[in-house]
């Protein structure tokens, strides 16, 4: 469970608040994990960060509107839910070197008076 924030041109704060109290930063480059143990923050060394900054930057991609970037990177699969009020897209790895980090991700949004993102699950 966590929360997502972007700021223009690119850079994303991804907070995870369960089961463990940790941030991934993207800074449009560069991912940082930090997690918060013993009263502190600590930065650490993650070699799935290349993974998860690429899952951010395309993230961040569609909060700007860009629907077409690193479609080679991720294959797109759309299910709507069944009374056409959102549904989950799906970006699954086309590489076998990510998808040993990430396996997909579930963007899930519904329709209010628009659309909206309401949880992203990286698996």
């Amino acid at each position: 469970e966590g929360m997502i924030f972007f700021q223009r041109p690119g850079s994303i704060r991804y907070e995870i608040l369960s089961p463990a109290k940790s941030v991934l930063t993207y800074d449009g480059k560069d991912v940082r994990c930090f997690a918060f143990s013993e009263g502190k923050w600590s930065q650490l060394k993650n070699p799935g960060a290349t993974a998860i900054g690429k899952v951010l930057r395309q993230i961040g991609c569609w909060i700007q509107g860009d629907f077409d970037a690193d479609q080679k990177m991720f294959e797109i699969v759309v299910e709507p839910s069944e009374n056409n009020s959102g549904g989950i897209i799906n970006l699954i790895p086309r590489s076998k070197a990510m998808a040993d980090y990430i396996q997909k991700v579930e963007i899930r949004v519904e329709k209010a008076s628009e659309y909206r993102v309401t949880q992203v699950i990286i698996r």
